[in-house]
C-alpha cells in the first residue's frame, strides 16, 4: 500500500482527514505500529549478532523467552513471574534434566552445520580465487601482446610519425580502431592508468581527431619527457 494511501491531501479513505469521528474514537489506545510484530525479528538480530555461532531456531527461542518474560521471577511479587516459574518444581526439574541431556547432540549436530558452514565458505572462497587468477591471468597475457605491438613497427612512436600515419589511413573507421590501440599499448601494455583516455564522453564518442589529439597531446607528449 502507498504512502498517499494515508495522506489527507490525497484525499484517501485512510488519511486522518477522512476517517469517521466513531473510527476515531475506536482506535483510541489501540497498537498504531507493527511494533510487536517486528520486536522478534530485533531479539533474533541481537542474539545472532552477540553470539554469532548460534542456530536461527535457537537464537529465535531466546528472543521469544525474553519478550515474554518467560524466566521472569519476581521475589516480591510471585503472581507476575514467567510462565517456566509457575511449573511445578517436578516439571521444572524434568526440563532441565531434559536439556542437560539433549545438550551433547545438539551441540554435536551444530559442530556438523558450522563445518559444512566453514566448508561451503572455504569453496566459494576458492572458486572466487580461481577467477580472479583465471581474470589477472588474462590481464597479464593481454598486456604483454600489447607490449610487443610497442615494440614493433605498429607503434607510432612521435608525434610526427602519429600525424603522418594516421593522414595516411583511409577510412574514419580505420583511424578510430588504430588510434584506440595506440592508446591501449600505452595503458593496457605499460599499466598507465593515469593517462586513460575515454573514448566518450556525455554519451557522444570522440571523433577520429580528437582521439588523435589526446594521444598525442596526453600521451605521446609524456613518453617524450
Amino acid at each position: 500500500m502507498a504512502t498517499s494511501d494515508y495522506l489527507t491531501s490525497s484525499d484517501t479513505k485512510f488519511s486522518w482527514g477522512y476517517t469517521t469521528q466513531e473510527e476515531h474514537h475506536a482506535c483510541i489506545g489501540k497498537i498504531a505500529t507493527n511494533d510487536p510484530a517486528e520486536s522478534p525479528f530485533a531479539q533474533l538480530t541481537r542474539q545472532l549478532q552477540n553470539f554469532g555461532r548460534v542456530l536461527g531456531i535457537h537464537a529465535s527461542a531466546v528472543g521469544h523467552a525474553r519478550m515474554n518474560g518467560d524466566f521472569k521471577r519476581d521475589i516480591n511479587n510471585p503472581t507476575v513471574d514467567g510462565a517456566y516459574h509457575k511449573l511445578s518444581k517436578q516439571m521444572r526439574e524434568s526440563l532441565i534434566l531434559f536439556a542437560l541431556s539433549a545438550a551433547p547432540s545438539i551441540r554435536a549436530a551444530e559442530r556438523v552445520a558450522l563445518e559444512k558452514q566453514r566448508e561451503a565458505k572455504s569453496k566459494k572462497q576458492e572458486m572466487l580465487k580461481r577467477r580472479k587468477f583465471a581474470a589477472a591471468q588474462e590481464e597479464y597475457a593481454k598486456a604483454l601482446t600489447y607490449i610487443e605491438m610497442y615494440h614493433s613497427a605498429a607503434c607510432w612512436q612521435t608525434a610526427e610519425e602519429a600525424t603522418d600515419r594516421f593522414a595516411a589511413l583511409s577510412s574514419n573507421t580505420a583511424r578510430r580502431n588504430v588510434v584506440k590501440e595506440q592508446i591501449r599499448m600505452r595503458v593496457i601494455g605499460f599499466g598507465w592508468k593515469d593517462l586513460h583516455v575515454p573514448w566518450s564522453e556525455n554519451g557522444h564518442d570522440f571523433s577520429a581527431e580528437a582521439l588523435r589529439d589526446k594521444l598525442i597531446n596526453t600521451i605521446i607528449a609524456v613518453e617524450a619527457d
